[in-house]
């Protein structure tokens, strides 16, 4: 019983480890989505950095492509700047506030839009 115990222990711990392994997930929009450009697009060109390895990147497509509201997430590949990029299609058009709830449900800590960068929760801010 104790080896079974310590098995099932050493396992939570490694699955644990995993999951809390991406700290610093970064979101950059490639699109130009200036004055209220992403309620006109289902899809947006993407990059994303912070990923230890690309079974991180791979399990990330992953829950992200089993958001209802996601039509398809392409993996577009790792680039010389060790950005992963994809192509992530909506099935429908969403605001800015959509976008930064789903930011925040997945862990990035810094979006990349225009050029400019800011938490997810700075986006909403007016005047920042």
């Amino acid at each position: 019983m104790k080896k079974i115990l310590s098995i099932a222990i050493f396992a939570l711990m490694l699955l644990s480890g995993r999951s809390f392994a991406q700290t610093n997930l970064s979101w950059t929009i490639k699109d130009d989505i200036a004055n209220g450009g992403l309620k006109t697009k289902t899809e947006i060109n993407s990059a994303f950095s912070g990923f230890s390895n690309q079974n991180e990147a791979i399990a990330f497509y992953q829950k992200l492509r089993s958001n209802p509201d996601v039509a398809s997430c392409e993996d577009l590949g790792k680039d010389a700047n060790g950005n992963y990029n994809a192509k992530i299609k909506m099935k429908e058009m969403h605001n800015k506030q959509y976008y930064v709830a789903l930011a925040l449900k997945y862990g990035i800590t810094s979006i990349t839009a225009n050029g400019v960068t800011k938490a997810p929760r700075e986006w909403l801010e007016k005047n920042k």
